[in-house]
């Protein structure tokens, strides 16, 4: 929609054969996964293409939740956030693999990521500490998936285990 209130905009051919050329990618792609959640079809598709790239094994598993209740610009933001951090992690990993899951319990939505993770993260009380070198805006990605989780209800917890070299991340949403 918001492609084509652009192009309206625009009146230039560029600009109009441009926007006609990825919509029709965007539609494609969100053909991928079929979770009945567009923006979770998009995330799902592009993570899949970055991880293949990458030589990542990104597996997923969305079967009873596909996260319908929250809002495209807070779920790209939370969904975005937490599969960038396990993709930085695992390309710092001997084992290479992202696996995500969405499901629904009873009354609670349950989103799940594990990843390889060789090192143990660097914790500060019970904040993570980003392991970014590069200066610019790090450390607020974890606070914005917090943030997101909390306004749809949401707690997120997080546990490193040693032995399997697995960082796993949950947020557990409590429907009302």
């Amino acid at each position: 929609n918001h492609l084509l209130a652009i192009k309206a905009l625009a009146n230039n051919l560029d600009v109009s054969n441009y926007i006609d050329k990825i919509s029709n990618e965007i539609e494609h792609l969100s053909m991928f996964g079929n979770t009945q959640n567009r923006f979770l079809d998009l995330l799902l598709n592009k993570y899949s293409a970055i991880c293949e790239t990458n030589s990542i094994n990104f597996d997923f598993s969305i079967k009873t939740s596909n996260l319908d209740f929250i809002d495209a610009p807070d779920l790209i933001t939370l969904l975005s956030n937490i599969i960038d951090n396990s993709i930085d992690a695992v390309k710092q990993s001997q084992h290479k693999n992202i696996y995500l899951s969405i499901n629904r319990i009873n009354n609670f939505d349950i989103l799940t990521c594990i990843n390889s993770c060789d090192k143990k993260p660097k914790v500060l009380g019970k904040t993570l500490q980003t392991t970014k070198t590069i200066e610019g805006f790090h450390g607020y990605g974890m606070k914005s998936i917090k943030k997101i989780a909390s306004k749809y209800n949401g707690e997120t917890e997080w546990t490193y285990n040693e032995q399997l070299k697995e960082f796993i991340f949950k947020i557990v949403f409590i429907k009302q």
